[in-house]
């Protein structure tokens, strides 16, 4: 836990809209506030000059989800099914990443943060997968089961080899990026979680746990594995 502050801070990037304004699904601030840590925002805005000492200040970090990253990022044309994507935010959450990584903070990436976190260690994703999204006018979100790879975090964390989760992506990971291993999978074989094995905690789910921290037992745990793996 940082000293300086007395409290275990925890960062955590907003959702922005077509306008660009900037805004936090509260299920985001629950989620890390349930853990006893503050959330702090960190704006899309951000002058990347100033992301080492805002680091130096943070425990850990949560990427949340978004738009589409940028294939530019990973080495691709894009694709017509390619949706809105946001450089401002790919720019400097890209720079975040790098700075996170190298001072081993512990870091869960949802949806778009586990692509991100894909991307930004060298691996592809998947511009449109079909299947796996919600859309506003249904009634309901899209639910599945996912598997989960044996001896690995999120193993640890669930304690089930089976989960279901909710679906809101229609991209996902491709290529795995450098030191990543895949921690679940779903029925069509789309890859669900990925980790960095070790004893850093760097973990990303494609699903939302923060949508649904009343209704299952594994939800909050992700965010409470984060908090543990805090010093302090």
């Amino acid at each position: 836990m940082n000293n300086t502050y007395g409290i275990c801070r925890i960062g955590i990037i907003p959702y922005s809209r077509e306008d660009g304004s900037q805004y936090f699904p509260e299920g985001y601030i629950r989620g890390i506030e349930q853990t006893g840590a503050e959330a702090v925002p960190i704006p899309h805005e951000t002058p990347l000059s100033t992301l080492l000492p805002l680091v130096v200040s943070l425990d850990g970090i949560v990427f949340s989800g978004g738009p589409d990253v940028d294939p530019v990022h990973y080495g691709q044309a894009r694709d017509p099914l390619c949706e809105r994507i946001d450089r401002r935010r790919d720019r400097m959450e890209l720079a975040l990443m790098d700075l996170v990584l190298a001072r081993s903070l512990p870091v869960l990436c949802i949806c778009r943060g586990m692509q991100l976190l894909n991307v930004a260690l060298g691996g592809t994703l998947h511009q449109h997968v079909s299947g796996h999204r919600w859309e506003p006018n249904d009634e309901q979100a899209v639910w599945h089961e996912v598997r989960i790879e044996p001896d690995t975090r999120l193993f640890q964390i669930a304690q089930t080899p089976a989960l279901r989760v909710n679906s809101f992506h229609h991209q996902a990971v491709d290529c795995l990026g450098e030191g990543l291993r895949v921690a679940a999978r779903a029925s069509d074989g789309t890859v669900e979680a990925i980790e960095l094995p070790g004893d850093r905690f760097v973990l990303g789910v494609q699903w939302h746990p923060e949508k649904s921290l009343e209704e299952d037992a594994v939800s909050p745990r992700a965010f409470r594995a984060l908090r543990a793996a805090i010093p302090g």
